[in-house]
């Protein structure tokens, strides 16, 4: 896209953040509660960077892992949060 080679792209959120595409798209469409794709982004991490955590961050990660469950078992009908 920075040579102009390319007008636009499709890609997941996630990756459109970690790649930085956002510095060189002019625009972007953003699915939200109607997305057709979902990629999975896993959290890893050693045992000793696990055991670093403060309780207040663990609790997040955990909290973030429970809501992923629970969003990835919901049908269209039930609807997206």
């Amino acid at each position: 896209m920075q040579s102009g080679v390319l007008d636009g792209f499709l890609t997941s959120t996630e990756s459109m953040f970690t790649n930085r595409f956002y510095e060189v798209g002019k625009f972007a469409t953003l699915g939200g509660k109607y997305n057709f794709a979902t990629s999975m982004q896993p959290l890893m991490m050693s045992r000793k960077h696990w055991d670093a955590l403060t309780e207040g961050a663990e609790k997040g990660v955990r909290r973030g892992r429970a809501r992923d469950r629970e969003a990835l078992c919901r049908t269209p009908e039930e609807g997206y949060r």
